[in-house]
């Protein structure tokens, strides 16, 4: 389906929706942790990190390196760079930016309580842009007092750019896995696209269901679906008895004064090479031409489109005719008798037809039925070109938009499935298995993850308007608490806030503030798309765009249209039920909580080149909406799954409505012609 759609220029505005989730730093001063009694541990010694259900909402854990570097206890790590994002996804996930931190050790449970002026976890903050924000020391590194750049550019430079975070167990968390199966459907496509000619044939073999499917599908054509039953086998058994039990009569009045056990035996003769032409017809047409791509790449389009447009009576007209002078016209003792060699006085030179197999009528029939094949094909290629040329011009435009939404909600089903997958893994891990360590080592002091850093943070908040908040290591615990509670509660209410400084990044080049400041004021007009003149539509579609429209047409009909990982998709109910059993399996994205989140809009975004593409973003954006909370109910879910189900059966009958008069048009062109075929033949 992916090669269906052709790739346009794209006018609308892109929207801004990945936005940095620090601005610059401007908390108190350097970090300081009170150890309770070990000082000389190590500098790489991992601590022990509790994994809760908010863990599982941005589905990571934090990794804390050099907690005591040369006694200024950073709790920034330094970037680890590696080449490629499997190297990353071993037990990537995300590594949250706490810049300028205050942390004070509470001895009683040796938790570190968060402090100071942190990077909220804003709903509308992208996955990616907080993953490459980590990376590049929080929204500002306090060794290199480098400014935080913009997360697209971010991404464009550190490619493949991460930090070796796992779970405490050492397994490899939910998103790496999720990721990492992403990338393997990815490079199976393109595999599958980069294929060459000559492993064509091998990938359609491997595609059967079973390795005798083509001959279990052989048998079923011949004994249900053809006439060899009904029609060759009487004939034969009634010319054997014609000819041994009643003498070979004849009838005089018939020409060439042929028995009629061998009119029998040539009616039969003529259903079995009829058959032997719809089966042609089932292997080139069905299997070959429209089941694989060999046709397009041998053939090229005009004579591909020519063989789909011969498929019915013409083709099995001229093969029937092209299998009768191979086999049953001439002096030859096979088209005599097919049974010859057998020695069989039925099939000998008693039993003759030769007057009739060697008159010049009869070979004349012959071409006059390759001939009509043919000319009917060309027809019917000529008139598809030119109604299909006027279609193709006509619902081309609202075909690719669709088609990308369809391929948008196969991908989303796909993910889905994928963390259903490692939802079921990662069940049979003992998260938890730390928590009762901690408790009887008290030198090892537990650090919160998430629990301490809330989806919005209304220090951040009052940053973003202009307001500056200052912490530093003086404030004492209780505010901190207090300020934690406050952040819980102001999570349902104040879920989105977007302010102007949230919008644009500080610290950019000149293109790229003058692109991102375009960009921010397209994403604040209202939306709205160039309007379709119908006059400039161009005709000249070629014969492979024609190809790929009725192709795409076909993708409709199809009862997995949304394909495999989606469900059923052939009636509304079934879009219902499927889209509701798609939704339940990305829940387990975000455990614990009962509307899917956004982050997968990242996810499914991300690029081969390990790049966020805006544009998908946008386009998903656009098809689930999320709330006011940057999450996507059941009923919103279903409901854009639905429209899009709308939108397909409204075009599918549109197509048709306009095909009615094509048809119309075609059948007084098919008039003229067939008078003028009778004729010349």
């Amino acid at each position: 389906m992916l090669d269906i759609i052709q790739e346009q220029p794209d006018h609308e505005s892109s929207d801004i929706f990945d936005r940095v989730g620090g601005g610059g730093g401007n908390g108190g001063g350097d970090t300081t942790v009170d150890q309770h009694e070990d000082t000389n541990t190590s500098t790489t010694e991992l601590l022990n990190q509790t994994t809760t259900h908010a863990d599982h909402l941005l589905v990571g854990a934090m990794q804390v390196e050099e907690l005591f570097d040369d006694g200024t206890h950073s709790l920034i790590p330094p970037p680890i760079v590696v080449e490629t994002i499997d190297e990353a996804a071993e037990g990537v996930e995300e590594e949250f930016p706490v810049g300028n931190q205050a942390q004070n050790v509470d001895e009683n449970n040796q938790d570190y309580e968060l402090m100071g002026e942190t990077v909220p976890l804003t709903s509308t903050a992208s996955f990616y842009s907080q993953y490459t924000t980590s990376l590049n020391g929080g929204p500002h590194d306090d060794k290199n007092n480098a400014p935080l750049e913009d997360d697209f550019t971010n991404l464009k430079r550190n490619n493949s750019t991460a930090s070796s975070v796992q779970f405490s167990t050492g397994k490899i968390s939910r998103s790496a896995r999720i990721l990492r199966a992403k990338q393997v459907r990815q490079r199976a496509q393109n595999i599958k696209k980069q294929s060459s000619f000559w492993t064509m044939p091998f990938v359609w073999v491997r595609r059967q269901k079973h390795p005798l499917t083509l001959f279990q599908d052989l048998v079923h054509f011949v004994w249900f679906q053809t006439y060899l039953l009904s029609m060759a086998l009487p004939c034969a058994i009634s010319s054997s008895v014609l000819f041994y039990g009643c003498g070979n009569p004849s009838w005089s009045f018939l020409p060439g004064h042929a028995s009629i056990a061998w009119w029998f035996m040539f009616f039969g003769r003529q259903t079995v090479l009829y058959e032997g032409a719809r089966l042609c017809q089932w292997f080139l047409i069905d299997k070959v031409v429209l089941g694989t791509r060999i046709a397009v790449q041998c053939l090229g389009p005009l004579l591909t489109l020519c063989f789909i447009q011969a498929r019915g009576w013409p083709f099995c007209v001229s093969a029937w005719g092209f299998l009768d002078l191979l086999l049953l016209e001439g002096s030859s003792s096979l088209a005599q008798h097919w049974f010859w060699f057998s020695g069989l006085f039925m099939y000998n030179q008693m039993n003759s037809g030769s007057y009739i197999l060697n008159s010049d009528t009869y070979e004349r029939i012959l071409f006059s039925m390759l001939v009509a094949g043919a000319a009917t094909a060309v027809k019917r290629t000529a008139v598809a070109m030119y109604f299909g040329r006027r279609t193709f011009a006509e619902f081309k435009p609202r075909l690719e938009k669709l088609l990308k939404e369809v391929v948008l909600v196969s991908e989303l089903a796909a993910l889905a499935e994928e963390a259903e997958i490692a939802a079921s893994e990662e069940q049979a891990e003992v998260i938890n298995s730390n928590r009762a360590q901690n408790l009887n080592n008290n030198n090892k002091p537990t650090v919160k993850i998430l629990g301490d850093v809330s989806w919005n943070n209304p220090h951040k908040k009052r940053d973003s308007v202009g307001i500056k908040t200052t912490a530093g290591p003086n404030r004492n615990d209780s505010d901190s608490e207090d300020d934690e509670e406050e952040d819980r509660d102001d999570d349902s209410e104040n879920s989105e806030i977007t302010t102007q400084h949230d919008i644009l990044p500080e610290n950019q080049g000149i293109g790229s503030h003058r692109e991102t400041m375009a960009s921010a004021l397209e994403g604040m007009l209202e939306h709205w798309e160039e309007p379709i003149n119908k006059g400039d539509k161009s005709f000249n579609a070629s014969i492979s765009d024609i190809l790929r429209f009725r192709r795409a047409l076909s993708f409709m009909d199809d009862d997995l249209m949304f394909g495999e990982a989606f469900g059923p998709a052939s009636t509304r109910e079934q879009v219902l039920l499927s889209a509701q059993s798609v939704y339940r399996r990305l829940l387990m994205l975000t455990p614990g909580r009962v509307k899917v989140s956004c982050e997968f809009y990242e996810m499914l975004a991300l690029d081969d080149d390990n790049r966020v593409n805006r544009k998908k973003l946008k386009a998903l954006r656009r098809l689930f909406r999320p709330d006011a909370k940057n999450t996507i109910p059941l009923l919103a879910f279903v409901q854009s799954c639905d429209a899009l189900y709308k939108k397909l059966r409204y075009f599918r009958a549109n197509v048709g409505n306009a095909s009615v008069i094509d048809h119309a048009l075609e059948s007084i062109v098919d008039g003229a012609f067939s008078f003028v075929l009778a004729l010349a033949l």
